[in-house]
């Protein structure tokens, strides 16, 4: 029977379809799991270059949160138009439910962005010491769990997927 993959489909058959000239390279893997077999397919994706990055008219900045994303939405001159609040709740989910929950938040942030049709400013989490954030019982173990990495990779995948362009900043400006 044929596989089929629920995402990014399009670009496995076109790498496999390519002209001969255009043709990409493509890697399968394929891992027994014990009463399932997890197949992998891996191309190249040509970055959007028509994503877009005009801040002339305003963007949509969202500040990352252990427990939300605050959203707010400025105009030409930086001036406030819109905010919201997406939270979600981590506490005892499994990783893969924690991905879930993000990747829903992500979308909803970019969803925002497609309808105001502006990009989207993130702050730079990759290297924040997360101990010097917080302090309190409650907010430590949440922010045990929060995926800042996970959170960057899927921006970075929403990012392409909605050509909306993102501009990283320190935390302390969002």
């Amino acid at each position: 029977s044929d596989l089929e993959f629920p995402y990014g489909q399009q670009s496995v058959d076109n790498a496999v379809t390519a002209d001969k000239k255009e043709r990409q390279p493509v890697t399968w893997s394929i891992e027994d799991c014990g009463s399932a077999f997890l197949i992998k397919c891996i191309v190249h994706i040509k970055r959007n270059a028509e994503k877009n990055t005009f801040f002339g008219n305003g963007c949509i900045g969202a500040d990352i949160n252990a427990d939300r994303i605050a959203v707010a939405e400025t105009d030409d001159c930086g001036n406030l138009v819109a905010h919201k609040n997406i939270p979600f709740n981590l506490l005892h989910k499994s990783s893969g439910q924690i991905e879930q929950i993000l990747s829903k938040a992500m979308d909803e942030v970019f969803q925002i962005c497609i309808k105001a049709k502006k990009p989207l400013v993130l702050e730079d989490i990759q290297n924040v010491k997360k101990e010097m954030l917080y302090n309190g019982k409650r907010l430590n173990e949440v922010l045990s769990i929060f995926a800042y990495k996970k959170m960057k990779i899927l921006a970075e995948s929403k990012s392409d997927k909605y050509s909306v362009g993102i501009c990283y900043i320190n935390p302390c400006y969002t």
